[in-house]
């Protein structure tokens, strides 16, 4: 039977559109406990989903641009990538036939870099100036916009022998599945998972396991990179003054290394990361990100479950660096001493934290302490307009800073790592959207949100109220349909609404309302 499933979302019919789901705020909310739909790059995980059903709005080929089809299964046709039915079979084919302004188009399935005679470990696909990768098509569209990375998973894998999951053989992997280096932003990598990358050699062969960068500035969106290993950089290694990467909806989980499990940024890197998560990463020195000399920039990032089993700095190690964090939610990491959250590493080690959340990390066993939040030297850390747990919320003592609470931010679901700890089999990464009496709706700063931070982790304004809300999530977003609507099908203004109902209930959550407008539905 077809049907539409309510569970308990509200769901309210309006005759009338001139009411702006960012300017109004529902005296009650009707929530639904359920896995929200996954982001591109998260199809089949439930702790939360990347800018609700999106693939970042993009332009059509412009005049001029050659599209290189390719798809593992293709069988028959040229195999010059003309068309999906002379695709190429082989991704690294397409990358050496592309030149400034093509666009490679790529087909679900599994991708390996072509191996180097004498050397296949050394393999990697090697990103151009002027080059777009996009990855989950089926293999018929026209259109960039009609691919769906979530259904049509494009896999690029370090796995040479394609043996990892029926042997657990990493030796013989690739150093680094993707490589980044020299490229300019017009490098474009989208709607892929990275994985299968062992860096576990000396020099730059034990660097960026995933991805490796050295004075590249790639844009990189909607892509998964997960279990990959290195020395330095499980996920990815960023190095050197012109390394300014973009990552934007991306997810980094269970990658591991001995410094940074999912990123490593050094020697004057400048990264910049905004609406990602970063979850179950493991390092000896920073669980989740080590910054050694870089800038490292989190713009609406959800850290969790990342663990650094020998120092400080469970979910970041800022050593020598800069770490600047603005709307983030960082929580239920843990390190083997101080800073289970952040850990400034010595006296040019600033780290500036707006608009965040900083919960339930633990550092040596302790949780309600500020030291396991955060922790560094006397005049190296600022957090504004916050909530950062002590000792006790009911005392008269908050983080110094502008606007901090200690309060429980009262999350829909707190992160639980299981009876054996965050090792990736019964590892609950929680609900981090904040329930509607939580202390932490509208007391943040709207003047520090970054302007390229125009949504939430779920897809909602940023500012959805008059003022925003801490952490990486807006409470009580509203969803927007519209039968007659001819925008672009976001749900985020009457103009822009859900032409059909089945689309808004795919991405509501818990604590979203569905609004709709006169017309007919069907399921």
């Amino acid at each position: 039977m077809t049907a539409f499933f309510l569970g308990t979302v509200c769901i309210g019919l309006f005759a009338e559109k001139a009411a702006t789901a960012g300017a109004v705020r529902p005296a009650s909310f009707h929530r639904k406990e359920q896995l929200m739909r996954p982001s591109p790059c998260l199809r089949g995980f439930g702790f939360f989903a990347l800018v609700g059903s999106t693939v970042l709005p993009l332009a059509g080929t412009a005049q001029g641009q050659t599209i290189i089809h390719v798809d593992a299964e293709v069988t028959g046709g040229a195999a010059d990538g003309s068309s999906w039915g002379n695709a190429f079979a082989d991704l690294q084919s397409a990358l050496s036939t592309a030149v400034a302004s093509d666009e490679i188009w790529v087909a679900n399935g599994t991708y390996t870099p072509t191996t180097v005679p004498g050397d296949s470990r050394s393999a990697t696909f090697q990103l151009a100036t002027g080059v777009a990768l996009y990855g989950g098509f089926r293999g018929d569209e026209d259109a960039l916009g009609d691919r769906d990375p979530a259904l049509h998973v494009a896999i690029l894998t370090g796995d040479l022998n394609g043996d990892d999951a029926t042997t657990g053989e990493v030796t013989d992997n690739a150093y680094h599945v993707v490589t980044a280096s020299g490229v300019d932003s017009s490098a474009v990598l989208d709607g892929f998972s990275i994985l299968g990358g062992n860096a576990d050699a000396s020099g730059a062969e034990g660097l960026g396991g995933g991805i490796y960068n050295v004075n590249g500035s790639p844009t990189i969106n909607n892509c998964r990179v997960m279990e990959n290993h290195a020395s330095s950089g499980g996920g990815m290694l960023n190095d050197s003054i012109a390394a300014t990467p973009v990552l934007t909806d991306c997810v980094f989980e269970r990658n591991t290394a001995d410094m940074g499990g999912a990123l490593t940024n050094q020697r004057s890197a400048h990264v910049r990361l905004v609406n990602c998560a970063i979850v179950g990463n493991t390092g000896s020195v920073g669980g989740g990100i080590y910054n050694m000399q870089g800038t490292t920039e989190l713009n609406g990032v959800l850290m969790t479950g990342n663990v650094s089993s020998v120092t400080p700095g469970g979910a970041v190690y800022n050593r020598v660096g800069t770490l600047l964090a603005t709307n983030c939610t960082i929580s239920a990491n843990s390190a083997f001493v101080s800073g289970g959250g952040f850990y400034a590493g010595g006296t040019t080690a600033p780290i500036t934290v707006k608009n965040s959340i900083l919960w339930a990390n633990e550092a040596g066993g302790i949780t309600s302490h500020e030291a396991a939040q955060i922790y560094g030297l006397p005049g190296q850390i600022t957090v504004t307009y916050s909530c950062v747990q002590d000792v006790d919320p009911d005392d008269p003592t908050i983080y110094a800073g502008v606007g901090n609470i200690d309060d429980d931010p009262l999350f829909v679901r707190d992160p639980n790592a299981g009876f054996d700890g965050w090792d990736g089999v019964d590892d609950d990464y929680g609900v981090l959207t904040l329930t509607s009496d939580s202390p932490a709706i509208d007391v943040a700063d709207n003047a520090s949100v970054p302007l390229d931070l125009y949504t939430d982790l779920n897809g909602a304004p940023r500012v959805s109220r008059d003022t925003v809300d801490m952490g990486a999530y807006e409470a009580g977003r509203v969803i927007l349909a519209d039968a007659d609507a001819q925008g672009a099908d976001t749900g985020l203004d009457w103009a822009n609404a859900y032409t059909d109902l089945q689309d808004a209930l795919a991405i509501a959550s818990e604590g979203n309302e569905i609004w709709v407008a006169a017309g007919t539905y069907t399921p």
